[in-house]
């Protein structure tokens, strides 16, 4: 069985939505966009890092899809599962949560590991709902 046949960990895509409140300022409000889709969250490379570096961007994460997962920067990605066991804390708001990460590119393809495509999303770990 290749690795790509069932990736290791799963999680839940969110997309902000900017909403007003009212009062002339704005709030967010997370709509899950989809749930229980298949991932590898890895930390990201050297190479990945200094090039998002380039562009005043923090990356700290890369999470591996089989499928194109349709994210862009509006979207936040949390790690429901890890190796079959649920994560503790799945607040998606939690600002703390160490499983929530900031969509910092579009998916795109990879093939850098050997075993065919995956689709690369580079993440950052800050949890501020700034979009």
């Amino acid at each position: 069985m290749s690795l790509l046949d069932e990736l290791p960990h799963r999680c839940s895509i969110f997309r902000y939505k900017r909403l007003s409140d009212g009062i002339g300022g704005n709030t967010f409000e997370a709509a899950l966009v989809s749930e229980d889709v298949e991932c590898w969250q890895q930390d990201a490379g050297a190479s990945t890092i200094k090039e998002y570096d380039k562009k005043g961007i923090r990356v700290t994460t890369s999470i591996y899809f089989v499928e194109d997962p349709g994210v862009d920067e509006r979207h936040k990605i949390l790690i429901t599962e890890r190796f079959g066991v649920a994560q503790a804390n799945l607040d998606i708001t939690d600002v703390s949560n160490p499983d929530v990460y900031d969509v910092e590119s579009g998916p795109r393809p990879d093939n850098s590991a050997g075993m065919g495509v995956v689709w690369r999303v580079d993440c950052s770990d800050k949890t501020s709902n700034t979009q």
